[in-house]
């Protein structure tokens, strides 16, 4: 089933973040718990990880690019 990777929330006050970094690449699969993709908020850089196995279809956010919290940024 194709889900999509959403700009997480980290905090109260946070409404985007900043993509810095993807780990993994389209085609390759990941664990759950594993560092997918990293996010800045005003505050501090986050590792995102996985909340299930899974396979990275797509990217759809590119890296320095400000995103509000909820964008679809992968699949």
């Amino acid at each position: 089933m194709r889900r999509e990777i959403l700009v997480p929330k980290l905090g109260l006050t946070m409404s985007e973040g900043v993509s810095v970094e993807w780990m993994v690449q389209p085609g390759d699969s990941f664990k759950m718990d594993q560092g997918l993709f990293v996010i800045e908020s005003e505050k501090a850089a986050n590792e995102v990880g996985a909340e299930a196995d899974g396979l990275l279809l797509e990217i759809s956010a590119q890296t320095g690019e400000t995103l509000p919290c909820g964008t679809v940024i992968g699949y």
